[in-house]
């Protein structure tokens, strides 16, 4: 049986980081996560079937268009969005919150679909 005197004891002296929580406010989503605002506010607003024939296409528009510091900010405010969003409900809400007005593509929830875009800016950021 573990010691929990000393488990407490050494929790004290060595604290694990929590993770921040979810901002509360539309203005503290916009400052933590400024690109992953642009990304889904520019390119997944309430014209997107207008615009786009496909998910592909907007996330292919971004890419060609974007900066590789951009690429790379939105990569790191996903992983982060991620990390902190541990319900998929907390990620609807915030990705509703950064401007995202579509459904994610037919198939893919939310957090593999944000995921999957990480991973292709990433790739994109290092050519």
């Amino acid at each position: 049986m573990p010691d929990a005197p000393a488990d407490a004891a050494r929790r004290i002296e060595h604290p694990v980081p929590g993770l921040p929580p979810l901002p509360q406010n539309k203005w503290e989503y916009r400052e933590r996560f400024p690109e992953l605002n642009q990304f889904l506010g520019g390119y997944f607003h309430q014209d997107f079937f207008e615009e786009y024939t496909s998910y592909k296409e907007a996330v292919d528009d971004y890419v060609a268009e974007a900066s590789d510091d951009d690429l790379n900010q939105l990569a790191r405010d996903i992983s982060a969005l991620l990390t902190a969003a541990a319900a998929d409900g907390g990620l609807e809400r915030a990705t509703s919150i950064l401007g995202m007005d579509v459904s994610p593509p037919p198939g893919s929830g939310i957090r593999q679909w944000l995921g999957d875009v990480a991973g292709i800016v990433s790739r994109r950021a290092e050519e």
